[in-house]
Order: structure tokens, then C-alpha cells, then sequence
């Protein structure tokens, strides 16, 4: 009704009576009551005509039939009711109209604003009445205190499939206004159709967002439309009482068998449809959850919605204590539905069914396995998805998590998240979550972060890979089993990590190894950074075991490390990583286009982006694929971009050529430049192991191959000082495939780096960076003395063996496990004591440091004297005897 306000508005006297009962329906709905959703056991008790049950006039596919008496009234989300209808496809409605509904496909409007409104679905899909089945109701009890029953008896699925019959009721109590579901037996004789998924729920008012309730997941926001009788027919009834339910108070809830909550879909559901009104703990105390009855019955894919109440306060925590807790969901035939969202019916397709899905900020996953081996068609397709509802999933953490699926299905992926929201807002984005010890391995591919970043919608911004300690590892690959991630003929990416559209982003201490491909059109990579923005961080990583494994017309698209930015001025910082052992089974024809790289710098905007490599080993040898070319770094965008290139090593091992195919440390698509006029490239270790000016070369520049360094050094005239310090020498890696430490002969890459940055002050090993500077990922020892060095500056301690980063709360670019600067010298034993020695070093808040002194002192007695900045000069008690290795501890008595 259009209602035009310039002009009086009156109603005609005959339409008095349908306009007022037309205002108070209105008002009724806009003032509909909330339901209460619980879930209990009970015995299914059957109805039948010889009780006295009616059969529906429902028959056939998609049947209805509609203005059923109920024999009393039934008030429904406020609103008196009298008659239903039904169908035969698992819905029932109270809408006078009929809703145009035809099969199972429908059942997205339960989740939506499209009629009917007044929905109830008990097992909403395509079914299919026959000569075996029937729909009966029937009215019973007495006056004031009856129940009226719909039952599905025996019930088929579409199209004559007879191998899957179920058997489930709706039950409405006079007075009360509550609804029941009941599920009785299901019989599945053979294979039953993969097409579509069914839903459970109620719906009510004009429909949609919060005013829906999803039976399974409890979410008045998230629907669950990939239910499938094989792996989610419920072992227990819902229940819906009208009334606003009440949060669930702060406190530790058990999960497992026997406990508060007998599975952790129930315990997710409740607290989907609740909320709490204090922090949750949800203590898993089970070893295995899964669909079976001895390990809680769970109905997946479990999903952790908007909860409300959840806050920077009122947090909710997912844990184990002890050995890790197994979630394991085979997963469900199902091939077309969906998860439905605030914001699509379709928002997670059915080919992006995870085991745990989380749309829910302030909320921790710890100590879990996610593990899925299921015969087709039952294949999971992500282990854990973060994803965002009507509000991105913020300030999360998963920790401890690991993921193994089944790299035999292309779409399987350990970890995604995804933007299923269309948001101009920051707050409709996955930002400021962390992925923290993660572990996964027989999977298609790793891990996928994916944000929008479009001229429109923001970047997801500020998320992490990390570990809990440097020396703590996120590890994707078995390592133990060759191969164990990708290997199919198929079209998808392969993958160790996709950062898409992230901002802010952290990447650090992961290990990504035993990757393979087996279709030459497919990109296989270490690492993807597609659209980085703002100041982004990838270190400490190491990338091994690559493989594409086709052997005719290869695709250039293998590499160890692949980045490209967004149209917007970036900093990516790339340090500490070690590269290798990038393979490739080509044996066609001999060819110019790289077929394994070790990074590759793609085009990005049209804005200056900075890219500071510091400290990162690579090393290529392409020699059981000689047809093809190699290279370690190559640099696509030789214009804008300016790149900062110091202490690397970039040795290529391949063995000698023939034709066309050659093999580089450094390509660049310009002649003379690498990038802008602030670019820097120093102090690195360039690097060709044979066949040097024939078909290895140290450097390409457009088509002009630059054999040496001398050549190279010349030939990128652009830049002043190209490379000048740098110099070309085998660094003597431990193994040139599988370890790039340095070693006693690594003389060309120990103590002939510069000072690097503060945020690349710490080494692969977790080992302050100190004078002389090292080049490579490993920072390390040849001929000198070592003192492991113990110190607290006492202002500076916090507690547990940590100090404060005084340097990072100064503001300085640091890396956050540097507390300061300190100055140590070595003391004379004899008076006046005098200065034999001094170096000013890195302090790492546990106290540790590293110091390094002329072999001269070997064997030498000496007071060891620490001074900082905001502490008292502090001596040893006694003078030291200096050997190799030397150890002092000031924090011990």
C-alpha cells in the first residue's frame, strides 16, 4: 500500500474491517514473539490409521495439500492459527496461500524473505510420496491439552529412489504453542541420489534474517542446507517453545559424551541460538567426535556462527586439554546445496564444505585435529573455513590445529577463508585473526586466505601465520610422504599458502614441502601473495620439494614464492627464507620460459611498491629437467617498483644447456635496471655453479644475458653501485636441496653482509644477528669465538623469563623478540682492567644474545663487562675462560 502524504489519507467504509485486520496481522508480526530452541531424547512413537490417522491427500512429487484443521488454535510467532498445509517434499506452512514451492532446491526460503513465512521444516528436500509411503496426522489428547501429529511414514526420496526411507514427525501442543520434531528410523537399503541437501527449521514473521531459526545450527543467520539422511539424520529431537531464550552464562561447559553437551554440534548450536552474557569455555573432553553414537552423534559440517554477546571480554574458547581432540566427518554426498547466510542462500556451496566453519570474532580453536578419509562420494572440502556472516570473523585465534583431508579431491583445502559478504566496511572483512602452529598435510592445498580488495571493498587486514615460538614451525606436507599434497590432473592451483587481497599481513615460521602436480596447466607454488597491501611481512619460511610431475609442454607457473601488490603504494618485507629443490619432470623440447623459480615478482598497480629481501637463501638446479630454463629471482615489474636486495644468496646449481634453455640468478624484464631510481641491490651472493657465460649466467636483463658479475654489475647501469659489494662464490650449503645452513667452507657468504634492518635482526635459527654480518638465512660461526651471553636488564623484565621490546615500544622497525641494544666488553684481569675487547649486540627479550670475538682471545681468562642504556654497567663475578664456544649466564645465580 502506497500512502502519498501531501494529501489526506481516509479509508472507505467498506474496506474498514479487511484494512483493520489487515493492521492488527501487521502488528502482530512486527511484535512476533522468539522461540526457545532445545533438543531432547525421547521414544518415537509412531501414528498410524489403525490408531486413528489420516492420510494426506498429498501424494506423489511435490504434492500439497493445504487448509488442514488443526481441531484447536495454535497461536504461531503471535498470530492464531486454525489450519495448515503441507507437502511432500518435508515442509509444512501456515500461510492461507500455497507456497510456490516445487522440489528440494526450494528450501533456500526458509533462509529468505520469499514466502511462505510461516514455514516449518522437518526434513525439507526433494521426496517423493509412493505406494510404500504415506503422510498421516492426527489429532489427539483432550480439550485444552491436545497435540496434533504430522508424520512422514516411510518416506522415499525423489525420482523412485526407494533405497532411503524415512520417518519423522511434527507435533503442535494446544496451549503451550510449542513444536516438536521427532525423528524415528531410517532405512537406507543402497545408494541414494548426491543432487541435493536438506534443511531443518522454523520460520516465521516476514522471513529472513533473524527470523528464521536453523534446527541444526541453531543460527538465526546461518542455515544448513547440506544435510544428507547417510551422515546427518539427527539422533535427537528439537524442540521450539515460544520466548526469547536465555544467554549462556560465563564458565567452562563440557563437551563429550555423558557431559553438559553430549557432541559439539549441540554445544555450537546452543550457543549459536543463546548467546552468552560471559566468557565460554567449551572443554572438549572426548578423544574423537564424529557421527557415530559412541562419539556424540555430531551432524556437520559444525558451524560456529554469530554469537551474541561475544566481545573482547565475553570470549569463547574451543579446547582441549591434553592430547588434541579428532574431529572427523567423512562428509556428505551432497553435491548442490549450500550454507546459507545473512546475505545468500548459497553464501558456502556445497563445494566448499569444511568439517568447522567459524563466523564468529573473539573466538579460540585450540588442540584439534580435523581429519576426513571418506569414500566417494563423500569428500570434505576444507578442514577449518573462517568466513564472514552479516560481520566479518575478527580478533580469532586457531592454534594448534591440524588438518588432514584427502589430496584425492581437487577442492580440498586445510584452511580457507572466505568473504561471503559484499561489505564497504572493515568490519565486514576477516581481519586480525591468527593461524598459529598449524599443521597440515594430505590435502589438495594448504592454506587460503582470501580477502575482497576491490576498488570498493576493503582488504582483509592484519591477519598472521605464525608459531608459538621461533623455533616452532607451521608445517604444510608431510614430510615424511613424498608428494603429499596436490597430485591430481586437474586445474586447481597447488599450493602451500594463497595470500589474496590481505593487508598488514604477517607469513612467518612455516615450512611448506612435498608438493606435486600432474597437469602441465596448473600452478604449483610455495607461496602466492596476490594483491598485498600496505606493510606486509614473509619470513622465516623455507619452501622444499616442489615438484610439477608432467613430462611434455611444461607451464612457467612453478615457483617457490610468487607476489604481486595491489594499485597502491606497499611494503612487502621478505627475509629469512630458504628456497630449494624446485623440480620439474619436463623433457620436452629445449626452451627459454622458466620452468621453476625460486621468487618471482609479478606486475602489480600503478603505484611505487617497496620490496625489501633481506637474508633469504635460494637455491635452483633445474639439472634433471636441462630442457628448461631457471632462475632464482625474477622481477616482472623492472620499472616502478623499488626493491631493497641485501645479504641473499641466490646460487644456481644447474649443470650445463643446450639450445635455448639457460639458467640465471637474477632476471629482470628491462635492460638495465631492475626497478626505480631507489632501488638497492648489495652485498649478495651471486652465484653460478657451471657452464658459466654458455647457458648460466648470473644475470638477464630484457634478452641481454650478463654472464658474470662483473657484466651484471655494469650492465644494470641504472642503478649506481649495482651489486658492488656483492660477490660470486659456492656459499657451501649443508645440502643444496634439502638444507641451506652454512657450514665451516661457507667462507664466501660468512662475514661478508652488511648491518640489516631491525626488523631482520634475528636469524632462521632464532640467533641475534650481530657484526660480522652473514649473508643467507643463517646466521652462523667460522672463525671466531662465540659467547652465548645471559642478561637481564632488570627495568625491562616482565615475568616468565620475558623482558619488554623497548626498541619496538620506541617505535623502531624491529623484529618483536629484540628488548635492546647492549654494549659488551671484555676486561682485563689486572688492574687497571683495561678494554681487550668490545661489540655492541642484539639483546632478545629471553635474555639471550650472541656475541662474537677475534679467535686472538682463545683460550684467554677475561671479566666480561654488559652495559645498556637504562641498566648500571654490570661485571662477572670472576673472570671467563674463553674457548670456541663460550657460555655465561648473568641471569643465573
Amino acid at each position: 500500500m502506497k500512502i502519498n502524504l501531501k494529501k489526506p489519507f481516509t479509508i472507505p467504509v467498506k474496506s474498514c474491517l479487511l484494512t483493520l485486520a489487515f493492521c492488527v496481522v501487521i502488528t502482530m508480526v512486527a511484535n512476533a514473539q522468539l522461540f526457545t530452541r532445545t533438543t531432547f531424547n525421547a521414544a518415537y512413537a509412531p501414528i498410524t490409521t489403525g490408531s486413528g490417522a489420516t492420510v494426506s491427500t498429498a501424494i506423489g512429487d511435490n504434492g500439497n495439500q493445504a487448509g488442514i484443521n488443526l481441531g484447536f488454535t495454535f497461536n504461531y510467532a503471535g498470530i492464531n492459527y486454525t489450519t495448515f498445509g503441507l507437502n511432500t517434499n518435508g515442509l509444512l506452512w501456515f500461510d492461507a496461500a500455497t507456497p510456490s514451492v516445487t522440489d528440494g532446491s526450494s528450501n533456500d526460503r526458509l533462509h529468505r524473505t520469499l514466502g511462505s513465512n510461516q514455514s516449518i521444516a522437518v526434513w525439507w528436500n526433494d521426496l517423493s510420496d509412493d505406494a510404500s509411503s504415506d503422510i498421516l496426522y492426527q489429532l489427539q489428547g483432550s480439550a485444552g491439552n491436545r497435540k496434533f501429529t504430522v508424520q512422514y511414514t516411510n518416506y522415499p526420496y525423489y525420482s523412485g529412489t526407494t533405497s532411503v526411507r524415512l520417518n519423522c514427525q511434527v507435533i503442535f501442543y494446544e496451549g503451550t504453542n510449542v513444536i516438536e520434531f521427532r525423528y524415528g528410523s531410517l532405512n537406507v537399503t543402497g545408494a541414494t541420489g548426491t543432487t541435493l541437501g536438506a534443511t531443518i527449521g522454523i520460520e516465521y514473521g516476514a522471513g529472513g534474517t533473524n527470523n528464521y531459526i536453523d534446527a541444526v545450527t541453531g543460527s538465526k543467520t546461518l542455515g544448513n542446507r547440506l544435510l544428507s539422511p547417510l551422515v546427518s539424520w539427527p539422533a535427537y529431537n528439537f524442540r521450539f517453545t515460544p520466548g526469547a531464550p536465555t544467554p549462556i552464562a560465563g564458565g567452562t561447559y563440557n563437551v563429550g559424551v555423558g557431559q553438559t553437551y553430549n557432541s559439539l554440534t549441540q554445544a555450537v548450536a546452543d550457543l549459536n541460538h543463546r548467546g552468552i552474557s560471559g566468557p565460554v569455555t567449551l572443554n572438549l573432553t572426548d578423544a574423537q567426535y564424529d557421527t557415530s553414537a559412541a562419539n556424540g552423534r555430531n551432524i556437520f559440517p559444525i558451524l560456529v556462527g554469530e554469537i551474541t554477546g561475544l566481545s573482547a571480554v565475553n570470549t569463547l574458547t574451543i579446547s582441549k586439554i591434553g592430547a588434541p581432540a579428532t574431529i572427523a566427518y567423512r562428509g556428505s554426498p551432497v553435491a548442490q546445496s549450500a550454507i546459507a547466510n545473512a546475505n545468500s542462500p548459497s553464501a558456502i556451496q556445497g563445494s566448499q564444505e569444511p568439517i568447522l566453519g567459524v563466523c564468529a570474532s573473539y573466538t579460540t580453536i585450540s588442540n584439534i585435529n580435523l581429519v576426513s578419509h571418506g569414500p566417494l562420494p563423500h569428500l570434505v572440502d576444507v578442514g577449518l573455513l573462517v568466513f564472514g556472516d552479516n560481520l566479518g570473523t575478527q580478533n580469532s585465534l586457531f592454534d594448534k590445529i591440524t588438518v588432514d583431508l584427502d589430496r584425492g579431491n581437487a577442492t580440498s583445502i586445510g584452511i580457507v577463508t572466505l568473504n561471503t559478504s559484499v561489505s564497504a566496511a572493515l568490519n565486514g572483512t576477516n581481519s586480525f585473526n591468527t593461524y598459529r602452529d598449524i599443521t597440515i598435510r594430505d590435502c589438495y592445498a594448504g592454506i587460503y586466505l582470501g580477502g575482497v580488495g576491490t576498488a570498493t571493498q576493503p582488504h582483509d587486514v592484519g591477519n598472521q601465520i605464525i608459531s608459538s615460538s621461533c623455533t616452532t614451525f607451521n608445517s604444510i606436507g608431510d614430510p615424511a610422504v613424498p608428494n603429499d599434497m596436490g597430485g591430481l590432473n586437474s586445474g586447481n592451483a597447488v599450493y602451500g599458502v594463497w595470500m589474496q587481497a590481505q593487508q598488514n599481513f604477517i607469513l612467518r615460521n612455516t615450512i611448506i614441502r612435498n608438493l606435486n602436480v600432474i597437469y602441465y596447466a596448473t600452478s604449483i607454488d610455495g607461496i602466492v601473495v596476490a594483491s598485498a597491501k600496505g606493510n606486509c611481512e614473509i619470513s622465516n619460511n623455507v619452501v622444499r620439494t616442489i615438484t610439477r610431475n608432467v613430462t611434455f609442454s611444461d607451464a612457467p607457473n612453478l615457483s617457490g614464492m610468487r607476489i604481486s601488490h595491489y594499485a597502491t603504494a606497499t611494503n612487502v618485507k621478505i627475509f629469512n627464507n630458504s628456497i630449494s629443490e624446485i623440480l620439474s619432470t619436463y623433457t620436452g623440447a629445449s626452451t627459454a620460459a622458466y620452468l621453476a623459480k625460486g621468487i618471482s615478482f609479478e606486475p602489480g598497480g600503478s603505484l611505487t611498491t617497496t620490496y625489501e629481501l633481506w637474508n633469504n637463501s635460494i637455491s635452483i638446479d633445474g639439472s634433471t629437467y636441462p630442457n628448461g630454463s631457471t632462475t632464482c629471482m625474477e622481477i616482472l615489474q623492472g620499472t616502478l617498483d623499488t626493491y631493497i636486495i641485501k645479504n641473499n644468496v641466490f646460487a644456481n646449481f644447474t649443470a650445463a644447456q643446450t639450445g635455448v634453455a639457460s639458467h640465471y640468478c637474477i632476471t629482470t624484464n628491462q635492460t638495465n635496471r631492475i626497478g626505480s631510481t631507489a632501488t638497492s641491490s648489495n652485498y649478495n651472493d651471486l652465484y653460478i655453479a657451471n657452464d658459466q657465460g654458455v647457458s648460466g649466467h648470473v644475470g638477464l636483463g630484457s634478452t641481454t644475458k650478463y654472464s658474470t658479475l662483473n657484466a651484471w654489475q655494469n650492465g644494470m647501469s641504472f642503478h649506481a653501485g649495482m651489486d658492488a659489494n656483492s660477490n660470486s662464490a659456492n656459499p657451501f650449503f649443508v645440502n643444496n636441496n634439502s638444507d641451506l645452513h652454512g657450514t665451516a667452507a661457507s667462507v664466501a657468504i660468512n662475514g661478508t653482509g652488511t648491518t640489516p634492518p631491525g626488523f631482520a635482526g634475528i636469524d632462521f635459527d632464532c640467533e641475534p644477528r650481530n657484526t660480522p654480518h652473514d649473508k643467507g638465512f643463517d646466521d652462523f660461526t667460522i672463525n671466531v669465538i662465540k659467547l652465548n651471553l645471559g642478561f637481564f636488564v632488570e627495568g625491562y623484565y616482565l615475568s616468565s623469563g620475558l623482558m619488554n621490546s623497548v626498541l619496538a615500544n620506541n617505535g623502531e622497525d624491529v623484529h618483536p623478540d629484540i628488548a635492546d641494544t647492549i654494549t659488551v666488553e671484555l676486561r682485563s684481569t689486572t688492574t687497571p682492567f683495561s678494554l681487550i675487547q668490545s661489540n655492541r649486540v642484539l639483546l632478545k627479550t629471553d635474555g639471550r644474545a650472541i656475541v662474537y670475538f677475534p679467535l686472538a682471545i682463545n683460550g684467554g681468562s677475561y671479566y666480561i663487562s654488559v652495559k645498556s642504556r637504562n641498566g648500571l654497567e654490570t661485571w662477572s663475578k670472576n673472570p671467563v675462560l674463553f674457548s670456541a664456544i663460550t657460555n655465561f649466564d648473568f641471569r643465573t645465580p
